[in-house]
């Protein structure tokens, strides 16, 4: 048993499968939705090893307490931003430098 294990041990390591990398991710921020309610999307893809791009969209179209203007509380907001983002390791490790631009309107 010992030698069957030994061998199948060193096929693996011999005849390894490589494996794609991830590529593509959808993030959303926590924080915005306790923002009265600001639904949020972001989504990368990674074009090579060190760079990725990055599209993002936010909407709040809420009011509370409409009926007591005094009291009446409000974000509404529409924003998309496109984004590139340098990694100086590898895509999704460790932290990196970007740049964005970014539509908002209220």
């Amino acid at each position: 048993m010992k030698k069957l294990l030994l061998i199948l041990i060193a096929l693996h390591l011999t005849f390894s499968i490589s494996c794609i990398a991830q590529r593509v991710s959808v993030s959303t921020n926590l924080l915005g939705y306790a923002a009265l309610g600001t639904v949020n999307i972001e989504g990368s893809y990674s074009v090579s090893r060190r760079i990725s791009i990055t599209a993002g969209a936010e909407y709040n179209p809420f009011t509370f307490r409409k009926n007591v203007p005094e009291k009446q509380l409000q974000l509404r907001q529409r924003s998309g931003s496109l984004g590139l983002r340098f990694w100086p390791w590898h895509t999704w490790s460790g932290w990196w430098f970007a740049g964005k631009v970014r539509y908002q309107e209220y």
